[in-house]
């Protein structure tokens, strides 16, 4: 009796888990909007009313893959509030930038860069599953006056 018990509301948060899920993916590209402004890449985050991310750069992050003629400088996040327990959390519309410096001599050129972002939203004491989303921007700088 008890192990049916406990195989009924292992299966219960099994499913739970998998429906949250595919809500954050079917959500994903609502959430995260990636652009470039200048020399800046930029990654526009909607937190999802009542929830929250976490201060966590292993969690929350802006990824790059080394490419030629490109240097990117460390991501910038906005100053978080710190909750009654003392986390440092993100709340609403969060905007992480990365800055990045073009070789003068791919001034002007097309250069696709591949990134890949990373949230978990939390609400309470729960967080869904992480999520990376990958896509690829082309960069291109005009020469500098």
């Amino acid at each position: 009796m008890e192990f049916t018990k406990v195989l009924k509301i292992s299966a219960i948060i099994l499913l739970s888990f998998f429906i949250t899920f595919i809500s954050a993916v079917e959500k994903e590209d609502k959430i995260a909007t990636t652009s470039v402004s200048g020399d800046t890449i930029l990654v526009v985050f909607n937190i999802p009313e009542g929830m929250y991310q976490d201060f966590d750069q292993d969690l929350f992050f802006i990824e790059t893959e080394e490419t030629k003629g490109i240097t990117l400088m460390e991501t910038i996040y906005p100053e978080p509030y710190t909750d009654e327990e003392g986390y440092q959390k993100f709340k609403g519309t969060i905007t992480l930038k990365k800055p990045f410096k073009v070789a003068e001599k791919y001034l002007n050129v097309n250069i696709p860069l591949n990134i890949c972002i990373g949230y978990q939203f939390c609400y309470g004491d729960m967080c869904d599953p992480p999520v990376e989303i990958e896509e690829t921007l082309i960069i291109k700088l005009g020469e500098k006056k």
